[in-house]
């Protein structure tokens, strides 16, 4: 069997411009966005230092892998500071969200990745 699968050509300009409530200003303010960043970005930290270490270990070596490894180790440096200032900006705008953050039942689950993501 044949599955055919098509793109909505109809979509008008207006359809884009609308947020996901149907609202015509999608627009969320940073403060907003901040407000709702949460423990689980370090994840990012994770899996980048993981990708760094295997660059660092991987058997087949060439002359360009510690340059890719050492590219990647600098980002993974860059996300956890942009990450860490970004919760810390949180905690700075919004004191309640770090003691709720503690005691969400989810959230509160990705608090040690921080720590993690340090190593």
């Amino acid at each position: 069997p044949t599955i055919h699968m098509s793109l909505r050509q109809d979509t008008s300009k207006e359809d884009v411009e609308k947020g996901q409530d149907g609202n015509s200003n999608p627009h969320i303010s940073w403060k907003e966005r901040i407000h709702h960043f949460t423990w689980t970005w370090y994840c990012v930290t994770l899996g980048t230092g993981g990708l760094a270490l295997l660059f660092n270990r991987f058997p087949y070596r060439f002359d360009g892998l510690n340059t890719i490894g050492t590219i990647v180790y600098v980002a993974n440096i860059i996300f956890y500071c942009g990450i860490s200032g970004a919760l810390i900006t949180r905690f700075i705008l919004f004191p309640s969200a770090f003691k709720s953050s503690w005691r969400h039942p989810t959230e509160g689950l990705f608090i040690p990745t921080a720590f993690l993501g340090a190593v």
